[in-house]
């Protein structure tokens, strides 16, 4: 599921790449709009006659961890478990998508340096396997991050620039500088083509 066609498309195709037998059915869907998610579910029901697992993928920065008590005891009377995922900072390849403000240039730099550095960050690959082991184990929470991540984070923020008038917000891919891309940012270029993310 996800609201562009032709990223759906080429997923399909890097998953039929790989899994040349996989039966692979995509939806377009909007995850923020209630009946579009029940109509994919109702629509992979029908196809498939069930439905064992759901990742979703879609979701926003928050300083706070998600707090799914509640929910989670509620759906464990029906065998349905969740497992939160607190990521950290992923190498995806997805820093294009990435929004800034103020001195957009030098955020980005700062923030596509940091995210492609393996020892701050954690792989797509490496997250996925974590999280589909926490998942099978019934974990209530699976966290991703290095145990040292938010003293990381504490000097990445010490090292970004200084906020300015700035009020709009510019995605990644328009803020190149001459340190990103570059040599410095190869693992996350890498990483956005081998996750099916536009360029960087």
């Amino acid at each position: 599921m996800a609201r562009d066609e032709a990223e759906l498309q080429e997923a399909k195709r890097i998953i039929r790449e790989s899994y040349p037998n996989a039966s692979v059915l995509i939806i377009k869907c909007d995850s923020s709009d209630r009946h579009q998610v029940d109509d994919a579910v109702l629509m992979t029901m029908h196809i498939y006659g069930r439905l064992d697992a759901v990742i979703n993928n879609a979701g926003v920065i928050a300083v706070s961890p998600y707090d799914n008590t509640t929910s989670r005891a509620e759906l464990m009377k029906d065998n349905i478990y969740v497992t939160a995922v607190s990521p950290g900072l992923m190498r995806t390849g997805s820093l294009g998508h990435a929004e800034f403000k103020g001195q957009v240039q030098k955020e980005y730099s700062c923030f596509s340096l940091g995210s492609s550095l393996p020892i701050l960050t954690i792989g797509a690959e490496r997250a996925a396997d974590k999280i589909l082991s926490a998942s099978r184990l019934g974990l209530a929470e699976a966290a991703l991050s290095a145990e040292f991540f938010a003293d990381a984070m504490d000097l990445t923020n010490s090292l970004l620039p200084n906020a300015n008038n700035n009020k709009s917000n510019v995605k990644g891919q328009y803020t190149h500088s001459s340190t990103s891309p570059s040599l410095l940012t190869k693992l996350s270029e890498r990483a956005a083509i081998r996750n099916n993310e536009k360029s960087i």
